[in-house]
């Protein structure tokens, strides 16, 4: 069911995503989950194009998750997983004169975010749940003036960490039979702040600072899954991450391009779940199969008026490794990121791998 849905299960098919979810999960959970993908920009998408396109490989752990059964109706889990990617290059010339140097970015790092929380089921209709996560990373930005005239250059290095602390709270409430609607949010406690030092070349001291990043987004998602049949299940999910509109403009680090505005990033998932028919029966009865699709639109150019647009379609099955307490889960994504004249598209694929062990697994091995 690919990125569908918030409100319920996730990619990997470990846990769902709202923390109201957590319940009615009798064993101890151990999950690890990573993807690998290889970004392209096609040679016509490239700004004064060579004739060759460019391509980069990615490897990251996606998730890694616990959940502990608290009684009849309390399910806790804990874990980490990456927030956001800061890694990127570009090249630019400042001004027209013929002695304009010509610049260079590159940016390396991320933030993960660390979370606990525990999910109740207050009766058969309703479920809440809350969820605490600590934001942690390092970022690095390199920055490199080359003068071609002069044959010379100087570079900076800024590189520090990140922290901050976000809250989530969940809802999950059945309308009918078949019918299970969920909501999200999230709201910053602690606002995240850049600490870090900046060096210069030809000096070899370092400046430190500290640089608050109010821009983090709050965050609304609203998740439907209508129960088809015993087996078939239709998934909708819309989210929203709200901005502050006038965030960057005290940053000094984290900009955007002059005359671009903030807008709310908003998120439209769909997808399907086929369950499986027994699992007693052959590998192919006891295998979920999932397919899903989505739009994610952010950031916008006022002299365009145009947006990014990020678009995705998921394909991905999951089995039960041998006596059904473990299970193996694998998704096959392909998209495309763009939607500005002057922003190259991205071709992206990728592939997420899960392995989820139950309590069972841990009892073996105790034993032996």
């Amino acid at each position: 069911m690919g990125y569908a849905t918030t409100a319920h299960y996730d990619s990997l098919n470990f846990l769902p995503n709202n923390p109201a979810g957590w319940h009615d999960l009798r064993t101890v959970r151990f999950m690890v989950g990573g993807d690998i993908g290889i970004q392209m920009i096609p040679a016509s998408e490239i700004y004064q194009s060579t004739g060759s396109k460019i391509t980069s490989q990615f490897q990251r752990l996606s998730r890694l998750q616990v959940g502990i059964p608290l009684g009849q109706r309390i399910y806790a889990s804990v874990g980490t997983e990456p927030i956001t990617d800061m890694a990127g290059h570009f090249q630019s010339v400042i001004g027209t004169d013929s002695l304009a140097p010509n610049l260079a970015v590159e940016n390396s790092g991320g933030v993960w975010g660390m979370f606990a929380g525990a999910g109740y089921r207050l009766n058969n209709k309703w479920s809440f749940g809350l969820k605490w996560q600590h934001l942690t990373g390092y970022y690095s930005q390199q920055t490199t003036q080359y003068y071609p005239e002069f044959l010379t250059s100087s570079k900076a290095l800024l590189r520090g960490f990140i922290r901050g602390d976000v809250l989530e709270m969940g809802v999950q409430t059945r309308i009918a039979n078949n019918i299970l609607y969920g909501i999200t949010a999230s709201f910053v406690v602690n606002n995240p702040v850049y600490d870090g030092t900046m060096t210069s070349s030809g000096t070899s001291q370092n400046l430190k600072f500290t640089e608050n990043l109010p821009d983090w987004p709050t965050r609304l998602a609203m998740g439907l899954e209508y129960k088809y049949s015993e087996r078939v299940f239709y998934l909708v999910d819309l989210s929203q991450r709200f901005f502050n509109e006038d965030a960057f403009s005290d940053n000094n680090l984290f900009t955007i391009p002059d005359n671009w505005s903030v807008n709310s990033a908003s998120t439209v998932n769909m997808g399907i779940l086929i369950k499986h028919r027994d699992l007693v029966g052959s590998l192919l009865n006891k295998t979920d199969w999932r397919m899903g699709f989505y739009n994610k639109i952010f950031y916008a150019s006022p002299s365009a008026n145009t947006y990014i647009r990020e678009t995705f379609l998921t394909c991905g099955f999951g089995f039960p490794l041998p006596q059904n307490h473990s299970r193996l889960d694998l998704a096959l994504g392909v998209g495309k990121r763009g939607g500005l004249t002057d922003y190259p598209a991205e071709n992206i694929v990728n592939i997420k791998l899960s392995i989820q062990t139950s309590e069972y697994w841990f009892t073996n091995a105790k034993r032996r």
